[in-house]
Order: structure tokens, then sequence, then C-alpha cells
């Protein structure tokens, strides 16, 4: 009989659960043995998780090197359904085997790694950090990891993509199948008498793959409900391979190699990751494995001749070691200035080493114990976790010098500053303002008893500043005081937004009743959203037209207008990889030198930015315009350097979401009065100040750029 055809018997379940292996008889049949592996999911298994570690170790090489965690999917489908199908057992008595095998398995090593990643965050992070990941710690030991981190974002998202055992999701994501997996078992069971269940079976299949297409990414990744036709994938294979006893091992053998070399291509090669979207390639490997799975089962192909058996037995603890040591090798890199180009290549020994000490000595006795003792050390374990993360805080493991200068800075980093002496107004901007929340929308101060009418507009920064004109305004000099601020864009400059064009009946209606005596624009200029940082482009720049449309008309109903300048703080290196506040909070704490926080500044290409550019024209335009600019009180012209924190009290200025922190925005009212101070030269009067005359911004340094009323800066 050739050797394509396969008879199968049954199969004798093992405590191990562990991926069944065709063994070859070269006479007249092949048996797939319950105390063997099966050579063709070895492989997939040893490709998932190197593709994992690829990935976890170099993300901008290995992009896409995550799907390995969509092939263990398919894997777990596979092998589920077919020890289900396979058993003889009563239906209660074979699904709670079933549960105590998945427990026996998966468990008491993950508790075990759980705890060792509990320990060294203790005593290797700082109070920021600890306090970061360990909101997290408790949803882990209860598998339900993928939904803590949903909200907080995506896979990649900074906030959450280095919390050392973020991996821990795709386990909880696989527990919260095998809870469902009897309903599934008993579809297919039944779906050979009653067509209906089939139809059940498919319908769930296709629902599933229809979330993942429609979710957003944060979701496509995490929830069990996007995942599921993976799983059910994995399942169709079993079903199918039980339909169909034989196969011609040269089909067998080509397919199979085919469906290979996809499911390798499209986790390590970047081509293929070019040219498919990230849900087409999970569409992609995930029906690929599954072929490869069904195909393989046929073929001649000896499959262990790639020598990743091994791989494949310490696949487990590989996957629940690799990433915890790879962020804490991350963590230390920068404390220690270790080369970011050799940590990943220094941190592989280390991870093997561990994965095959804790598969050798925790893991496989572990399997072989009897159910009680296993019992115990996974209770164990998961105590001694609890108390972890009941009692982190105690350990301070760097002193308890700095723990002042750190407790202040963790109060600074408030986003928004309080609109103080502010109350919402609930009018028609409310209604413009998409999903307006505080301190977003119409606020009016209260208790004036002077004569200025001042409107204050802008986005995100606005609500940051408004209390900083408040104190250069007091209530004293001020009839009315109004704030409209919203997200992103701020009405009278971006006014190609379709929000913009909204608001401004309503807004222009508001100025021309109110007739206010200044208006002030105070924004972040960015390119999240808008096209504030494209290059300029002189007599054809079109930003700078729109930003024209809306200040000529405002200039007309204020006797002041003053716009806010371009701000020093280049966000991408707050935000880059993990956040620039949490790590500097994380070196106050260690007692490191602050100064290598402070950013190296180019002067020249910072003063001649395209919206210094852009406002210079404005300025140019409008004569009763003025530039509130900040940024010398930031810059240490003689060193070029970017300060970002003060040296005295150790407060930062600026947090990880691109905003000055309270410490920073106190930076602000200095350089504003003496911006208005001069611009109201001629209105001494009014303000009670003592007008100065026009002055290098800073003298000596950088381009010349001078103050002049109306005129703008001269660059």
């Amino acid at each position: 009989m050739p050797k394509s055809l396969v008879k199968y018997e049954e199969i004798k379940m093992t405590d191990e659960c562990e991926p069944f292996v065709l063994s070859e008889e070269q006479t007249v049949k092949y048996e797939i043995k319950g105390d063997a592996f099966r050579e063709d999911v070895v492989v997939l298994r040893a490709l998932a998780i190197l593709s994992v570690l690829c990935f976890h170790l170099w993300p901008d090489t290995f992009r896409y090197g995550y799907l390995g965690v969509d092939v263990f999917f398919v894997i777990s489908g596979f092998l589920m359904m077919r020890i289900l199908k396979r058993s003889k057992e009563e239906p209660f008595q074979l699904f709670s085997n079933f549960y105590i095998r998945r427990a026996r398995r998966i468990v008491p090593l993950y508790y075990f790694v759980m705890l060792l990643t509990g320990l060294t965050m203790t005593f290797l992070y700082t109070h920021i950090y600890k306090e970061r990941y360990f909101a997290y710690y408790t949803g882990a030991l209860l598998f339900i990891t993928n939904f803590k981190v949903q909200p907080a974002g995506d896979y990649f998202n900074r906030r959450t993509t280095n919390i050392p055992f973020l991996h821990t999701w795709s386990l909880g994501v696989e527990m919260q199948f095998y809870a469902v997996a009897p309903f599934f078992f008993y579809l297919a069971k039944f779906g050979e008498k009653a067509r209906l269940c089939h139809l059940v079976f498919a319908g769930c299949f296709l629902c599933s793959l229809y979330f993942q297409l429609i979710s957003e990414a944060k979701t496509s990744f995490y929830h069990p409900m996007t995942r599921l036709w993976q799983f059910l994938c994995g399942m169709l294979t079993t079903l199918c391979l039980e339909k169909r006893k034989s196969l011609p091992a040269t089909t067998s053998n080509s397919f199979s190699s085919v469906f290979l070399l996809i499911v390798i291509l499209s986790m390590f090669s970047r081509l293929v990751n070019q040219a498919f979207s990230p849900n087409l390639l999970r569409i992609l490997i995930t029906i690929s494995s599954s072929s490869f799975i069904y195909f393989a089962t046929y073929s001649t192909i000896s499959w262990s001749q790639l020598r990743l058996n091994h791989i494949a037995r310490i696949s487990y603890a590989l996957y629940l070691v690799h990433f915890p040591v790879i962020r804490f090798a991350e963590y230390i890199e920068p404390v220690y200035e270790l080369n970011s180009t050799f940590v990943p290549f220094a941190t592989i020994l280390p991870i093997f080493v561990i994965s095959e000490i804790v598969h050798q000595y925790v893991e496989s006795p572990l399997l072989r114990a009897k159910n009680s003792k296993i019992f115990r050390k996974s209770l164990k374990y998961f105590l001694l976790c609890l108390l972890i993360q009941w009692k982190w805080e105690v350990v301070m493991p760097y002193g308890w010098e700095s723990a002042s200068a750190v407790a202040a800075n963790v109060e600074y980093r408030t986003m928004y500053s309080r609109l103080e002496g502010g109350h919402f107004t609930n009018d028609s901007f409310y209604y413009l303002v998409e999903k307006p929340r505080p301190p977003f929308g119409h606020y009016v101060y209260e208790g004036n008893t002077g004569k200025l009418k001042i409107v204050v507009f802008g986005n995100s920064w606005a609500a940051q500043q408004a209390h900083v004109i408040r104190n250069i305004f007091p209530g004293s000099m001020t009839a009315e005081f109004h704030v409209f601020s919203q997200h992103t864009c701020a009405f009278g400059i971006h006014n190609g937004e379709d929000v913009i064009k909204m608001q401004t009946p309503f807004l222009m209606e508001f100025l021309k009743n109110l007739q206010p005596n200044y208006v002030f624009f105070l924004l972040r200029y960015h390119d999240f959203f808008l096209d504030d940082l494209k290059p300029f482009k002189g007599s054809d720049d079109t930003i700078v037209e729109f930003y024209w449309q809306g200040i000529k008309n405002i200039s007309k109903l204020a006797k002041y207008v003053f716009i806010e300048g371009h701000q020093p703080f280049e966000c991408g290196y707050l935000t880059r990889g993990d956040d620039g506040y949490a790590r500097f909070l994380d070196a106050l704490e260690r007692g490191e030198d602050l100064q290598k926080f402070n950013q190296p500044i180019n002067l020249t290409a910072y003063y001649t930015h395209a919206v210094y550019q852009r406002l210079k024209i404005i300025l140019e335009r409008c004569s009763n315009c003025h530039l509130l600019d900040f940024s010398a009180t930031f810059i240490d012209f003689k060193k070029n350097l970017l300060l970002t924190y003060d040296p005295n009290t150790k407060f930062i200025y600026m947090d990880n979401s691109c905003h000055l922190t309270e410490a920073g925005i106190k930076m602000l009212e200095k350089p504003f009065r003496e911006a208005i101070k001069y611009a109201l030269e001629h209105s001494e009067a009014e303000l009670g100040l003592n007008a100065t005359g026009p002055r290098p911004l800073f003298p000596g340094q950088g381009p010349s750029l001078v103050w002049g009323a109306g005129n703008g800066p001269a660059l």
C-alpha cells in the first residue's frame, strides 16, 4: 500500500497533551500515536516561538513576527478537537480530564514565571514603573491580561508595550477559548447528524472573522471574539482529516512545502509584510498553518530534519521567559548606557539558558507529578504572586533621598491645569465641539470688576495656559474673560478643518457682540492630524493662507491679537519608545545625572522653522497682531541645549503627551508678560506697566529675532 495512505487508530490520551507527532512506518501504514510527536506540529510550534522571539528582539526588522501567536492559536484548536474527538470517555469525565490536563500543562509553570517576574520587577524597577506595571499584574494572574490592557491601547501602545508580562495576553485568550470549547466540540459532533450544527459552527467562524476585520486595532488584537475563528480553523483541520483518509504523497509533499514556506515568509520576510495589510497577513498565515497541518499529515517528508524538535519542546518555557528578560534588558540599557544594537544579541543567551533551566527543573518534573502536588505548587506560587502584588510598594531599592522630588513630579504630571475661577457654559459652542469634556468647551471666568474684555482660543494648550493669561489680567482688570478650547485644532488658525468651519459663524457672532480688547491664540502646532509642521512653501504656501483667513477677520474685532509661537520641545523624543516623562522620574529616583535629559537644539533651524515663517507673514500683514514666544525660557543659548527640567527643584517641564507640566506652565508667565508689556507700550495706563523697548530675544546667539510691534519677528 502506498505510504500516502493513512489509517487512523485510537489515540491514547497523555498527561502532557503535547503536539502529536507523525511517526513513519515503512511498511503498510502510518499510525498517529499519543506517545510520540507530530513532526509537522513541532515545526510549526518551533517556528512560531522563534518568530515571536525575533519580533520582540528586533521589532523593526521582523515587523510581523507577532503572527507566530496566530499559529499557536491554530495549533491549539487543532490539538483540542483532535483530543476530544478521539476520546471514548463520557462527556463529564471527558471535559473534566481535559481541563485538568490543560491546567497541569499551563498553570503551574505560568505562576512560577509570574512569581519570578514579580520579584524582579519589585527589586529592579523604580516606583514610577512599578506603579504602572503592577496595575496589570492581578489581571495576568487571573488570565485576563487581554481585557486589562485593551482599554489602554493596542499591543504597540507605549503605555503597555513595556509591561514585562504583556505577552500573557495570548494565554488569556487561549484559556478563555477553553471555556467555550465544549460548545464547539458538540457542534462538530452532532453536526454529523444535524446540518444545523454545521451552520452554527460556520456562522461563529464567519462572525468572528468579520468582527476582527471591522474592529479597531486594539480590539482586533486582544479580544477573544476576534481570535475565535483561528481556533476554529484548527478545529476544522481535524474534522477535515477525519473525512479524508488518504491523499497522494506527491500532492501532500508539494502542498505542505508551499504552505510552510508561506508561513515562514509571513512571519520573517519584509517583502511579504510590505505586500499585505496586517489583517490580510493574519488570514493568510492562519489558513496556511491549517493547510500545512492538513497536507503534512499525508506527507512523506521527514520534518524532523529541520532540527527544531528541542525548540518546540521548550517552547512554552521559552514563551513565558523571553519577554520579561527582554523588557528587563531594555530597561537597564539606558541606565548603564549600553549599546542598543548589542543588547538584543546579548539577551539571546540568557533567554535560552533560563528557559532550558526552567524546562528541565520546573516544567518537566511538574508534568510528571501527581495532581495533588501540582495543585499545591500552583496554589503556593499564586499566593506568593498575590503577596507581591499587595506589598510591592514596601520595597524601595534606590533609597528615599529623591522621594520628595519624585512625588512632586508625579503631582506635576497633570495634563491640564484646572480652570480655577471659570465655569463651563453650555452654549452653542458645546454642541459644535465633538464630545466636549472638561477642560474643553466654553469657560467663563467670574469675579471681574475691571474694564478689559479678553478671549482665549486654542486647542489643549489653551486649556493649560489660560490661567497664565488670567494671572496677567486678574479679575480687577477684566470685565469679561472667556476661554474656548478643544481637541487638536484651534479656531482662527486651523480654518481648513471641518469642525472649525462649523464653529466659525457662532464664534464670529460672539466676537462681534463682545468687541474684545484682547484675543489670545494659545496652541500647540503639530502634525498628528494637522499640517502645521509641513515645510514652508513661500508664496505658494496654502497653510499660511488658512491661518490668515481666520486671523484677518478676528483682528478687525479685537484691539490686540496675540499668537503663541512654536514649541521647542520635540514630542517625538518624549514619546519615543518608553515615554521620556517616566524615564526622567526613573533616573531621578535612581540618582542619575539628569543633565542627559537636556536635548541639543539647532537654534537656526528652530527659529527658521515653517511655523515661524508662517507667523512672520501673518504678523507682517496684521498690524495689531503680536507674537507670544516662550521658547527662550527653555533654551540655554550658550550650550545650545533645550532645558527639560528645573535644576533647582528637579521638576520636569514636559510630560509624555507633549503637554507642559505645571512646572513648565509656571515658566510661561514671565515671557508672556514681557511680550504683552512691549505690545502695549503705548497703552501703559491700561495695565500700569512700564513699557520696554524692542529687544533681541536672545542677544548674541543664533539668528537675529527681534520683537517689533505689529511687525512680527525679523528673521
